[in-house]
């Protein structure tokens, strides 16, 4: 049970790790896109 709590705590962390940095990557993309419709 002990172990289990463990896993729920490290996976929920990693998810919120893995969130943030995804939304950095789609906002890095979003930034590329924007640049390139100004600049077209």
């Amino acid at each position: 049970m002990n172990e289990f709590k463990k896993f729920k705590v490290y996976m929920s962390s990693f998810g919120h790790t893995f969130a943030l940095v995804l939304s950095q990557i789609i906002a890095k993309f979003n930034f590329i896109d924007f640049s390139a419709m100004k600049l077209s």
